[in-house]
């Protein structure tokens, strides 16, 4: 029965890289946002605000998604990382849309479940009668913690919090830079990502991940909760400020470290010699195992012939 189903299972395995990539960003950003969506339900229901334990699931939720994504796509989980990394040609500019639709498909499922996890919950915590009462959109999606606030505060709240989150991710995966060991950099973004959220929190939410609100938006219209779009916050905060922190974050950290080490590494044009190229990597790797298949089925021949 076992070697059945491991024959069907087997009928799905695929050696297409941007395949593989669309369903380890899809898993990685649906664990992580089911996780800060639960936290932030669990923390708003079931116990006392405290925001650092939501934080500190967060940044649990990164450190998985990171882990589980290392080595086929490095466990982006967040349309603005993916993005800046492409502008400095760390990630090639082809993969972009397919981590984008895995992103934005995770962050989707997840709101979905966990909506389906916390409705009793919601519909106890509100008197209604089955339906998503608009008090509750919050859980699911960032909005301004301490209102009134503009548009022109958010974003620069954003591309401070988004920018220094980014900075760290490019100080932690610079080999040269640094003499962690690569399982150090998800234990590191672990804290990074509590740091900002906790330092954040107030002004827009600690949008941080556009994959995270934006499904959440269009599930909440979907489903009648009404309006989901008019008070621009999910433009300004959670795409404007979010990508523009994330390149500006990451071009801060090439200007002031790595393009002064541009006669050991490889011209920002050709790619930096440090840039994992997994495309090109998982190609050679590819060759290489239809090589030893090939070795393999000789010395078999060999053997029926002898």
């Amino acid at each position: 029965m076992a070697q059945i189903a491991y024959q069907f299972l087997s009928k799905f395995k695929t050696k297409n890289l941007l395949y593989q990539q669309f369903i380890i960003e899809l898993v990685g950003t649906f664990i992580l946002i089911v996780l800060i969506d639960n936290a932030v339900a669990t923390y708003t229901f079931g116990h006392p605000s405290d925001h650092f334990a939501i934080a500190t699931t967060a940044g649990v939720g990164l450190y998985i998604a990171v882990v589980f994504g290392a080595t086929v796509s490095a466990g982006h989980v967040n349309p603005v990382v993916t993005f800046a990394l492409a502008t400095l040609r760390k990630c090639p500019w082809k993969s972009v849309p397919v981590y984008f639709a895995g992103q934005f498909i995770g962050g989707f499922a997840a709101t979905v479940v966990s909506f389906a996890n916390q409705r009793l919950a919601i519909v106890a915590r509100s008197g209604l009668n089955g339906t998503f009462p608009s008090k509750t959109a919050s859980l699911f999606m960032s909005n301004p913690g301490i209102r009134p606030v503009d548009h022109e505060t958010v974003i620069l709240d954003q591309v401070l919090c988004v920018g220094i989150l980014m900075f760290a991710i490019m100080v932690l995966i610079d080999g040269s830079n640094n003499h962690n060991s690569k399982s150090a950099t998800p234990f590191g973004l672990l804290f990074v990502l509590i740091a900002v959220i906790l330092a954040f929190g107030s002004n827009a939410g600690a949008a941080i991940n556009p994959a995270r609100d934006l499904p959440a938006r269009l599930f909440g219209f979907m489903i009648g909760l009404g309006d989901m779009w008019s008070d621009m916050f999910w433009l300004t905060a959670s795409t404007i400020g979010t990508f523009l922190g994330a390149v500006v974050g990451a071009w801060t950290y090439y200007l002031t470290v790595e393009i002064h080490r541009i006669n050991d590494n490889a011209d920002l044009r050709n790619g930096s010699a440090n840039d994992l190229n997994l495309t090109e990597l998982r190609t050679t790797l590819d060759k290489l195992e239809a090589l030893v298949d090939a070795e393999k089925g000789l010395k078999s021949h060999t053997k029926l012939l002898d």
